[in-house]
C-alpha cells in the first residue's frame, strides 16, 4: 500500500510540475580531460602537421602540451554546459567533471566560475533530498522575485530567497514546501504528530537551503550564458597561440654536410646523401668538394645512408631533427662531417730466392702512399699479409740481409664492392747481394794472374827457340 501511494505521488508530481529529462542526448565523454592521442588528433587538425611531428613538439615542450590540453577541455565542458538545458543535465555534467580543476582554468571569468560554484552547492543541497521528495520546477514568479533581489537590489542568495518567500507568499511555493515537508518527514520515518518545533524548523531551514541553491544555480547559469562568448573568444585566441607556437617550433630543417674520406680526409664528390623518414624521402649527390645541403626537411626521426663508388656504405638510424623551443624562423640549419671508410684490401707477399726457389724468412716489406707507411717481416716460409689498405697508388719494397733489395710501384683500385675483402698476392724474388769491393778485387788478382801466366809463357817461347 505504501509503495503504491509512493508511486502514486512521484507520477504526480512529475504531472503537476512539468518536470522532464534532458532535451538533448548527453555525451558525457565530452566531460572528461582529452588523452593523449585525442590532442594528437586535434593537433593534426588544427595545425597540419602529422602526428610524428606533434608527439616530438609535445616531448620537447611538456607545457605546451599542457596547454594544449587545458583549452581543449574547457572548450569541451563550457560548450556542454551552455547546451545543458535544465539543472538535471548539468548535473550529470558536473558529475563527470573535475569541478575544482575546471574553476582553476577559468578563474578569469568570475561570473562562469561563480555559476560552477553555485552548482557544486546545489548538488551538495540535491543530496540531501532528492532521495526523499521528487523536486518539481521552479515556479517562476518565485525566481523573478529572486532575481530581481540579486540583481537591484544587490542582495545575497539568502536575503534574495527571504525576499522572494515573502515577495510570493500567497503563490503556490508554500503548498508545495509543504507537501515536500510532508513527503520528506515521512520518507525519513519520522511521526508528524511529536516531531519537535526545533527539528521540524530545521528540516523547513533544509529545504529552503535547497531551493535558494537552486535559485542561485539558474540566476548564475543566465550569467554564465553571458559570458560564455568572452570564455570561446578567449579560447580561440589561446588556441591560435598554440597553433603558431607548435608551428615554429615545427619550422623545418636545412641539413649541410661535407662528406670527406675517413683517411685521407679529403672531400669525397658524387656521394649520395639519403635521409628517409615518415616525414618524407631527401637526398641529394655531393658536389667537387664533397658538400651537399637539403632544404625543407621536417622536424622528425630520420635514417641516414651515404654511399660513394669505393668506400664502405655508411647507414645510421634515428638521425634526430629535433623541435626548438626557441624558434627562429625562417631558416634553421644543421651542419656537420660525415666520414666513409674506404674499401680495403689485403696484400699477401710471398718471398723467394731466385735462384734456389726457397723461402726467404725475416725480409722486410714496406709499404708508403698515400698517407699510409706500413711495414711487416715475412715468416719461416717466407710469406706475410699486410691488412686495411686503401684504394691508391703506393711504392713497395721488399728487403732481406744477404740480398739485393727490390722496389715496385704497386696500385689498388677503388672497389667496386666495397663491403668486400680484396686480396692482392706480390711474389718477390730476390738475387743474392753481390760485394762490388770484393767483386774489384777479385778481378784484380785474375789480372795479376793472367799477366803471371802470360810473363811465362813469354819466357817458355824464348827459352824453346835458343834450343
Amino acid at each position: 500500500m505504501r509503495r503504491c501511494t509512493l508511486l502514486f505521488l512521484i507520477v504526480a508530481v512529475i504531472l503537476g510540475s512539468g518536470f522532464s529529462a534532458p532535451a538533448w542526448p548527453l555525451d558525457l565523454s565530452q566531460a572528461t580531460r582529452p588523452t593523449y592521442e585525442e590532442l594528437i588528433q586535434e593537433g593534426e587538425r588544427l595545425t597540419g602537421l602529422s602526428s610524428n611531428v606533434l608527439s616530438l613538439v609535445f616531448k620537447e615542450d611538456p607545457k605546451l602540451l599542457g596547454a594544449f590540453g587545458d583549452n581543449l577541455f574547457v572548450l569541451k565542458v563550457v560548450n556542454l554546459f551552455y547546451q545543458a538545458k535544465d539543472h538535471k543535465a548539468a548535473v550529470e555534467i558536473a558529475k563527470f567533471v573535475a569541478m575544482k580543476q575546471l574553476q582553476k582554468l577559468l578563474k578569469n571569468f568570475p561570473k562562469t566560475s561563480a555559476y560552477l560554484s553555485a552548482l557544486s552547492a546545489y548538488i551538495t543541497s540535491l543530496e540531501l533530498v532528492r532521495d526523499y521528495v521528487m523536486v518539481p520546477s521552479i515556479e517562476e514568479e518565485m525566481y523573478r522575485a529572486y532575481k530581481e533581489a540579486r540583481t537591484e537590489g544587490d542582495a545575497s542568495p539568502s536575503e534574495a530567497f527571504d525576499q522572494a518567500y515573502w515577495t510570493v507568499r500567497g503563490s503556490n511555493y508554500f503548498a508545495m514546501r509543504e507537501k515536500l515537508y510532508r513527503e520528506f518527514i515521512k520518507a525519513k520515518g519520522y511521526d508528524p504528530d511529536i516531531i519537535g518545533e526545533k527539528l521540524k524548523k530545521e528540516l523547513h531551514s533544509q529545504l529552503d537551503r535547497f531551493w535558494c541553491s537552486k535559485l542561485e544555480t539558474r540566476y548564475r547559469r543566465e550569467q554564465f550564458l553571458r559570458e560564455y562568448p568572452k570564455i570561446i573568444e578567449r579560447n580561440k585566441k589561446e588556441l591560435e597561440a598554440i597553433k603558431k607556437k607548435i608551428q615554429l617550433m615545427a619550422t623545418p630543417w636545412e641539413v649541410e654536410a661535407t662528406v670527406l674520406d675517413r683517411l685521407s680526409k679529403r672531400p669525397i664528390r658524387n656521394a649520395l646523401f639519403i635521409l628517409e623518414g615518415h616525414e618524407g624521402h631527401f637526398e641529394r649527390v655531393t658536389d667537387r668538394t664533397g658538400k651537399v645541403r637539403l632544404e625543407s626537411v621536417p622536424v622528425g626521426t630520420y635514417s641516414l645512408t651515404v654511399q660513394a663508388y669505393g668506400y664502405k656504405t655508411l647507414h645510421k638510424e634515428r638521425v634526430l631533427l629535433r623541435p626548438s623551443l626557441r624558434p627562429q624562423p625562417p631558416r634553421r640549419i644543421r651542419s656537420g662531417k660525415v666520414f666513409l671508410a674506404p674499401g680495403i684490401w689485403y696484400m699477401k707477399v710471398a718471398v723467394i730466392d731466385r735462384e734456389e726457389k726457397t723461402p726467404i724468412s725475416g725480409a722486410r716489406i714496406s709499404l708508403r702512399g698515400n698517407g699510409l707507411s706500413k711495414e711487416a717481416l715475412t715468416n719461416r716460409n717466407g710469406k706475410v699479409t699486410i691488412k686495411d689498405i686503401p684504394p691508391g697508388s703506393y711504392s713497395c719494397t721488399v728487403q732481406a740481409a744477404g740480398y739485393s733489395p727490390i722496389r715496385r710501384d704497386i696500385k689498388f683500385d677503388p672497389l667496386s664492392e666495397p663491403e668486400k675483402i680484396m686480396i692482392k698476392r706480390v711474389t718477390a724474388r730476390l738475387s743474392p747481394e753481390v760485394d762490388e769491393e770484393m767483386l774489384k778485387r777479385i778481378e784484380s788478382i785474375v789480372d795479376t794472374v793472367n799477366k803471371v801466366v802470360d810473363a811465362v809463357e813469354g819466357m817458355n817461347k824464348m827459352e824453346w827457340r835458343r834450343r
